[in-house]
């Protein structure tokens, strides 16, 4: 596994600007993102996903340079017929 290279350069301007931990990082709005040195959308887009990780627990997976697995659809429950058991 890489490590996502522009994850870490993202990381590196939240520290530069003192967003040193997650809470801080967390709490960020829009306006003190936009605020961020050298901020581009790309790295707006990655500081949510950051946001989304650290609110999941899931820090670590925001670094690996991999594609995201894909979702498996909710499995459907069948219903039973309500009209299987009356008599005719």
């Amino acid at each position: 596994m890489k490590v996502n290279q522009k994850a870490v350069k993202v990381l590196e301007k939240l520290f530069d600007a003192k967003y040193t931990n997650e809470r801080a990082i967390s709490s960020l709005t829009i306006d003190q993102i936009l605020a961020l040195k050298g901020v581009t959308i790309p790295d707006i887009a990655m500081v949510n996903e950051l946001q989304k990780k650290i609110r999941g627990h899931e820090v670590l997976s925001f670094f690996w340079d991999e594609p995201p697995k894909p979702k498996e659809p909710p499995k459907q429950e069948e219903t039973p017929d309500l009209y299987d058991d009356m008599p005719d």
